[in-house]
């Protein structure tokens, strides 16, 4: 299915997840990372959390777009970050920018036959750097996986500041969060938050 149009212009949709809950998904996440850093059989399934993940990250990233105005397409953005994974996953990263050249012949297709013929070059646009801001990292990440013991640490290193960042920001934030930070971008985040999230990112990294 594609996301539909929308007229307007209303805040993106903004999604509070209880502490306690964050807290046992991240516990999940960890230890299926583990599990995929320490034991070789289940490297292939941290490898599809990684896209699944990178799959999700799109459809959320499209229901900000339609909140916004844009028409993206979910069936073209799916297949982009696919394949630039599956590119990944067979250490093929040469392949990459044939895919980019894909995201954009698909994006101009899907669009030629939708209407109004008003706001295409937005839409592709959106569908295309969808596809691209969200599939090219993901796909580094599952190639740097795989690079061994020390590509391995390095993903560590990021996942973890990664992780300490969005955590600190959010203790922060909650518990001395006044200042709003960028409202028209993200109503929730504060500069207190802010502030917390990289002091956390700077201890993680040390």
């Amino acid at each position: 299915m594609d996301f539909a149009g929308c007229h307007h212009h209303s805040s993106p949709p903004t999604l509070i997840i209880p502490m306690s809950s964050r807290f046992l998904t991240a516990f999940i996440l960890i230890g299926i990372v583990l599990l995929g850093f320490l034991v070789p059989r289940f490297a292939p399934v941290l490898l599809f959390l990684i896209l699944l993940l990178g799959l999700i990250a799109v459809h959320e990233l499209g229901r900000m777009f339609m909140a916004r105005g844009l028409r993206v397409s979910q069936r073209v953005t799916m297949v982009i970050v696919s394949a630039l994974s599956i590119q990944a996953w067979i250490d093929q990263m040469h392949l990459g920018l044939p895919v980019v050249g894909m995201a954009v012949i698909l994006g101009f297709l899907w669009r030629m036959f939708q209407e109004p013929m008003e706001g295409a070059w937005k839409d592709i646009a959106a569908t295309c750097g969808a596809s691209l801001y969200i599939g090219v990292p993901i796909a580094l990440m599952a190639n740097l996986f795989l690079q061994g013991v020390e590509g391995k640490i390095w993903l560590a290193w990021m996942l973890l500041t990664i992780w300490a960042t969005d955590s600190g920001a959010y203790l922060v934030g909650r518990k001395f969060g006044k200042t709003k930070l960028y409202p028209r971008l993200s109503p929730g985040k504060t500069r207190e938050g802010s502030f917390g999230g990289i002091a956390a990112a700077f201890l993680t990294m040390v």
